[in-house]
C-alpha cells in the first residue's frame, strides 16, 4: 500500500470516528464507509448487514451541518455574510473553516473532501471543444464566477485576512487575488457537487409570519451534510433518502438493502451533460434523461424560410409567444424515458405557430388574449413540422462528428477520461436529434398524405357536382 493510500485510509478512519462520536448523532451498525476508488467512485457507503425498508441509517443534528449559521465567521464579520447570497456566504464560510485546520469543528470532514475535480469549470479550452455543439458549455460561467469572486467576495477577505488561518499568507501575497479565486472555485465546486438545500427552521413565534409570506420565493440555505454527501448517486439504484427534521437530518432506507450492497442517494432526473457539469462524471444510468437544447435563434431562422418577416414583425410574434408564457431562450428536447419516442414540447410548438402567423392571424390571436387550444396546432401541422425539421437539421449540423464516428471514437482503448465523457454527452444529444429528425420526417409525410387525400376528395366531389348540373 502506497503512502497516498495510507493517508486516504487514515483520513477516512479519522472522519468516521469523529462522526460517530459527535453528540446527538446516531449511526446504524449496519453501514460502513468503503474505498471505491478502484470503481472510479471515491468513497462510498456500504451495507454490512441486511437493512429493511424505512430503517434509519444515520442521524445528525442540524448544528453539525456546515452552514454559515453554524460557523463563528458570521458573528466575527458582524453580519456581513447575512447580506450575501447563501451560496456566496457558504463559500467564504468553507474557506474560513478550512483555513482554521484542526481548530475547526469540521476539520475531519473537510479533510476527506476532494481537491481535484473533473467538473467542466476545470476543463481546458481544447477539452471543452470536444463537447462540440453541446449547450452545456454555455452554462459553465467560469469568467463570470472569476469576476464575482474578485469584485464581491475578495474585498470581504481583505478586511482581515488573518481570520482565514492557514490561508492568510496566500491572501496577502503577490498572487492574493488569484489564490482566492482558485480556492473560491474549489469551495463552490464542493457546494455544487455535495451541498444540500436546507429548509428554514421556523419557530412557533414565526408561524403567523410564515403563513403571510408563504407565496414569496425563499432563498434556501445551502449546507454541507457530513456523511450524507459520501453516498454516491444512481438514478436506477437509489435506495436511501435524506430528510430534514426540526432539529436534525436523517438518512433512511427507501428500499430493502442487502449486505454488501452500496447505499445510493439520487441527484434526481438530470441529463448527463448536467451530471458532468455539476459532479464531474458521466454514467449510462442517467442516459434516459439526456436532453439537447434547441435555441430560439435557430427556430427563428427556420421559421423565416416558411414565413419571412421583418425584424419588427418577428419581435411582435415573439412578444405574442411571451404573452402565452411559452417563450424560452432554448427548448430542451428529450426522449420519453418509457419508450424512447419523441414528441415536440407544447411550448415549442406554440412558439413556432406564433412565428408562422400571417398578419391577419397575428392580429386575431393578439386580440384573443389567450393562447390557442391544442386542437389548433393539429389542424394545420405541415408548416409546423417543416420548421421543426429544418431547425433540427441546423442544430445537428453544429456537431463536427457523426453518430457513427462518435461510436468509433468510444471504441478507442486509450481514450482519456475527459475526452470519453465529452463524446458520451455529445453522442447522447445527437441520438435525440436523430430520433426527432426521423419523427419529423414521418409527420411531414403523413401530413402531406392527408393533404393529398383531401385534395383528391375535393376533386371527386367537384366532378360529381358538375355531372349533376
Amino acid at each position: 500500500m502506497s503512502s497516498e493510500d495510507d493517508d486516504y485510509e487514515t483520513k477516512t478512519i479519522c472522519f468516521w470516528r469523529w462522526f460517530q462520536q459527535r453528540p446527538h448523532t446516531s449511526v446504524s451498525p449496519k453501514i460502513c464507509i468503503a474505498d471505491l476508488r478502484a470503481q472510479g467512485q471515491g468513497r462510498g457507503v456500504l451495507a454490512t448487514r441486511d437493512i429493511e425498508k424505512d430503517e434509519e441509517l444515520f442521524t445528525l443534528p442540524l448544528s453539525d451541518v456546515l452552514t454559515t449559521e453554524n460557523s463563528a465567521l458570521n458573528s466575527t464579520l458582524q453580519g456581513k455574510l447575512s447580506r450575501l447570497q447563501t451560496w456566496d456566504a457558504l463559500v467564504l464560510t468553507m474557506i474560513y473553516e478550512d483555513g482554521r485546520g484542526k481548530d475547526s469543528t469540521w476539520w475531519p470532514y473537510l479533510s476527506i473532501l476532494p481537491t481535484e475535480f473533473d467538473t467542466l469549470i476545470y476543463w481546458s479550452t481544447s477539452e471543452l471543444a470536444e463537447l462540440q455543439g453541446s449547450a452545456v458549455v454555455g452554462k459553465i460561467g467560469k469568467d463570470e464566477a472569476d469576476e464575482h469572486f474578485r469584485n464581491d467576495l475578495f474585498p470581504i477577505v481583505q478586511t482581515d485576512p488573518t481570520l482565514f488561518g492557514r490561508h492568510a499568507k496566500a491572501f496577502t501575497g503577490s498572487n492574493a487575488e488569484a489564490d482566492f479565486v482558485r480556492l473560491g472555485h474549489r469551495m463552490a465546486t464542493l457546494i455544487l457537487a455535495y451541498g444540500f438545500d436546507l429548509e428554514p427552521v421556523i419557530s412557533s413565534e414565526d408561524d403567523e409570519e410564515e403563513n403571510e409570506d408563504a407565496n414569496l420565493p425563499v432563498d434556501l440555505e445551502k449546507g454541507m451534510v457530513p456523511l450524507a454527501d459520501l453516498l454516491n448517486a444512481d438514478g436506477d439504484l437509489n435506495n436511501a433518502h435524506l430528510v430534514q427534521n426540526e432539529t436534525s437530518m436523517t438518512m433512511t432506507a427507501i428500499d430493502k438493502i442487502t449486505s454488501g450492497q452500496q447505499i445510493f442517494n439520487d441527484f434526481r432526473h438530470i441529463p448527463r451533460s448536467d451530471l458532468l457539469r455539476r459532479y464531474g462524471y458521466v454514467t449510462d444510468n442517467y442516459k434516459n434523461w439526456d436532453v439537447v437544447e434547441l435555441p430560439l435563434t435557430v427556430i427563428c431562422e427556420s421559421a423565416a424560410k416558411y414565413n419571412p418577416l421583418s425584424e419588427e414583425d418577428k419581435e411582435r410574434r415573439l412578444e405574442l409567444a411571451d404573452d402565452w408564457e411559452v417563450i424560452e431562450d432554448g427548448y430542451d428536447l428529450s426522449l420519453s424515458a418509457k419508450d424512447m419516442e419523441f414528441e415536440i414540447p407544447l411550448d415549442l410548438q406554440l412558439t413556432i405557430v406564433a412565428l408562422l402567423f400571417d398578419e391577419a392571424h397575428y392580429r386575431e390571436e393578439k386580440a384573443a388574449q389567450r393562447r390557442p387550444k391544442e386542437t389548433y396546432l393539429f389542424s394545420r401541422p405541415l408548416n409546423l413540422y417543416l420548421v421543426f425539421r429544418d431547425a433540427i437539421t441546423r442544430r445537428k449540423d453544429v456537431y463536427a462528428t457523426t453518430i457513427a464516428q462518435d461510436i468509433e471514437i468510444l471504441g478507442t482503448t486509450r481514450l482519456k477520461n475527459r475526452h470519453r465523457m465529452a463524446v458520451e454527452v455529445r453522442l447522447g444529444e445527437k441520438e435525440i436529434l436523430a430520433v426527432a429528425l426521423d419523427a419529423a420526417s414521418k409527420w411531414i409525410e403523413a401530413a402531406v398524405g392527408e393533404f393529398e387525400d383531401r385534395y383528391k376528395e375535393e376533386k371527386v366531389m367537384e366532378s360529381a357536382k358538375r355531372r349533376r348540373i
